[in-house]
């Protein structure tokens, strides 16, 4: 029978392509990873990767073992998380996904609280834009997503939503669009955009502002999901961008960004915190969740706000 360690050896090899990038990975030497993907096969008597691909790509007896491997590996861990609970939360382990906005305005708040409180859990944090973070939630390679909430429908997700934030559309200190008062939404197309991966929504309202005769798919110029490569790339050019106020405290207190005074209504967020209801919350995931939504302003508890799918 496969152990749980050749099944690591698996799902490392399909996460980072090669033998020897997975081996460093997991600490171990790289003949050992060769030596397991090797006894998986004999036992099971089928080829789980293709031969020579680079990077390594799984057969289809691959990627349903793979499928299984992760299942496996994550219902040990899931064991372990509730032997811990009986310990008293001393250890654990949780992994999280993080969007722009939350990744940039709670998450820090957030772990510096977890950390105090519980300083034997370990958080692996993961950045990205709310698609693929989705995608890696429903895969189980990550144990809560924290981000937009647009695309968590559904009856698999359990959703709790955070207090909703207004978008702020900010520049460089000293830019042009400053020099002429209240700016329409549509003038924010004159300049380029940096933004990160807009959900929906978003697209929607900056597709809206394009002229007819605009045959762009979209209007944004950079995109990106790390709100410090943003700000740095607004501060030093004519590109703006948007985020809550409170992602642009440091900068606008020292006078490097500022706010545009853009007409008409603002645009809000829509954060949250999402995991599967097929899963059992383990202890580290509920306590990284209850500090999340403490720091976006929850005073009551998390799950009383708790829904199947997020507000309209």
């Amino acid at each position: 029978m496969p152990t749980l360690r050749y099944l690591e050896y698996a799902l490392a090899l399909e996460a980072y392509g090669t033998h020897k990038r997975a081996a460093l990975e997991l600490h171990v030497s790289q003949p050992a990873v060769s030596k397991g993907i090797a006894a998986l096969e004999r036992e099971y008597g089928v080829r789980l990767f293709e031969r020579n691909a680079q990077p390594a790509q799984p057969t289809v007896f691959g990627a349903a073992l793979l499928k299984k491997a992760r299942e496996a590996v994550r219902g040990v861990d899931e064991l372990r998380e509730a032997i811990n609970a009986l310990k008293g939360l001393t250890t654990g382990s949780v992994t999280i996904g993080v969007g722009p906005i939350v990744g940039a305005s709670y998450i820090g708040p957030a772990m510096a609280r977890l950390s105090e409180a519980y300083p034997g859990i370990r958080v692996g944090v993961v950045t990205g834009h709310w698609k693929e973070l989705l995608a890696a939630l429903r895969g189980r390679r990550i144990d809560l997503f924290a981000g937009d909430l647009s695309d968590a429908s559904g009856p698999e997700f359990h959703v709790v939503a955070f207090p909703k934030q207004p978008i702020r559309w900010f520049c460089r200190a000293g830019h042009p669009i400053l020099q002429s008062g209240p700016v329409s939404p549509a003038q924010l197309l004159d300049y380029p955009l940096a933004v990160p991966t807009l959900p929906p929504w978003a697209h929607a309202w900056l597709k809206a502002l394009m002229p007819d005769a605009d045959t762009r798919e979209s209007p944004v110029t950079l995109q990106c999901d790390d709100y410090l490569v943003l700000k740095s790339t607004v501060e030093c050019g004519n590109a703006i961008s948007g985020a809550p106020e409170e992602v642009l405290a440091e900068e606008l207190a020292a006078g490097r960004l500022a706010l545009i005074p853009l007409q008409g209504e603002a645009i809000w967020s829509n954060p949250g915190v999402v995991r599967l209801r097929s899963r059992t919350p383990s202890p580290s995931m509920q306590v990284l969740s209850a500090e999340l939504a403490r720091v976006a302003g929850l005073v009551d508890d998390p799950e009383d706000n708790a829904t199947a799918r997020p507000p309209a």
